[in-house]
């Protein structure tokens, strides 16, 4: 799986053009989080429930949110065979199927969770490749993709796990808790997390009562703790995990939901991002390595390069980029192309009276060619001849990416 990681010295000079201002036409930074979100939000479950299938999926979906299910895909166990239909269902809408181990084995060898099941258990670092492999072929069977991320079975993990399952997967996620800090608030993943094969998450009760400190199954406390949750993420403008298992009498179900619909407004009010946790790790790796050019910009013209040097089709969420349009430019005539696609904007003016430019685009070493003025008539003609409609005015775009 191609990467690119930059020195030390890049990423901090890369840290710093994103963080500064808007100084003058052209200068150009990408946002933290797609849509210019706060924070990122994901909703992971583990292990093969039928109320993942029945309940959890149904209700993101019915709400336009997607999760991560971390599923066993081993046909040796009976609630894999029962549900994994259901399962296809929910990645053909857009959920993302990823990799718990085909049947739960902790991943550092010789090191069982339970030692009264040390077969339960991988034996070697060749065993764990081998068990990602079967994992990736069972998926991509039944769905056509192979799994993305990972998620550790009892939260045993290492340094070596790390690194083979960095040969396989974008990132994995632990099961412990992210525990209130010393101010009283939770603490998110930070927006680039240090490693990305050691993610944590909110823990919300359900089959993993040994972790946790909150009596969920009551709703007044599962509201409050899922709105700080909720709250914490936003203000840390950070990435929020949760881990959950199913729907059962230690959770409130009316409190989840209406903690599912929090997520919902808060994404429509451009507070935070839902998406998967491979989605969200893309855009973690594609943001952190991604260079813009100022090719060119003259009277009403700009011209610009965004690319992140990596596998163009692995690393394929959009980023969205923010560009300080010319003083003089009117914004009733604007129009932007990505690779001679136009493709939609928003506009927004900053306290200094500078106007932003913002926008998604791969970061795929294509051209952005921001115009002040309408396309020529050969460009309308042939965007027309190909069905493709010029937005020349600001128009807020939402994603799934």
């Amino acid at each position: 799986m191609k990467r690119c990681y930059l020195s030390p010295i890049s990423c901090m000079i890369l840290t710093v053009l994103s963080a500064a201002a808007y100084a003058s036409p052209g200068n150009s930074s990408v946002a933290t989080w797609l849509d210019n979100a706060k924070g990122a939000y994901t909703l992971t479950t583990d292990d093969n429930f039928g109320s993942q299938v029945n309940e959890i999926g149904p209700a993101l979906t019915q709400r336009g949110l997607v999760g991560t299910f971390f599923v066993n895909p081993s046909d040796t166990l009976a609630s894999w065979r029962r549900y994994k239909n259901q399962y296809a269902v929910l990645a053909e809408e857009g959920h993302e199927l990823a990799s718990h181990t085909m049947e739960h084995f902790s991943v550092v060898p010789n090191q069982p969770a339970n030692p009264l099941r040390v077969d339960m258990c991988m034996t070697s670092l060749d065993q764990l490749r081998e068990d990602c492999q079967n994992v990736n072929a069972a998926l991509t069977a039944l769905t056509g993709k192979p799994a993305y991320t990972f998620a550790y079975p009892w939260g045993i993990d290492n340094a070596q796990t790390h690194a083979v399952l960095g040969e396989y997967f974008l990132s994995a996620r632990d099961v412990y808790g992210q525990h209130k800090n010393s101010s009283g608030h939770f603490v998110p993943n930070p927006s680039s997390p240090e490693n990305m094969y050691k993610l944590s998450c909110f823990l919300t009760a359900s089959h993993s009562s040994r972790y946790w400190q909150y009596e969920m199954s009551d709703y007044e406390v599962a509201k409050s703790v899922y709105g700080r949750y909720l709250e914490d993420t936003i203000d840390a403008k950070g990435w929020a995990i949760e881990y959950f298992h199913l729907l059962d009498d230690s959770v409130d179900k009316n409190a989840y939901l209406e903690h599912l619909d929090a997520i919902a407004a808060a994404q429509l009010a451009g507070e935070v991002w839902n998406d998967t946790q491979a989605n969200v790790s893309r855009y973690i790796y594609s943001r952190d390595a991604a260079e813009i050019t100022v090719e060119r910009v003259d009277d009403n013209e700009m011209l610009l390069v965004i690319d992140d040097h990596l596998d163009d089709e692995l690393y394929n969420v959009p980023l969205t980029i923010n560009t300080e349009l010319p003083t003089n430019w009117s914004t009733e005539v604007l129009n932007v192309f990505h690779n001679g696609t136009p493709i939609a904007y928003d506009l927004s003016e900053e306290e200094d009276g500078a106007t932003i430019l913002t926008y998604n685009v791969l970061a795929d070493g294509g051209q952005v060619l921001i115009a002040n003025h309408a396309p020529e008539p050969s460009t309308l003609a042939m965007l027309a001849f190909l069905g493709i409609g010029v937005f020349s005015l600001a128009s807020k775009r939402r994603k799934k990416a």
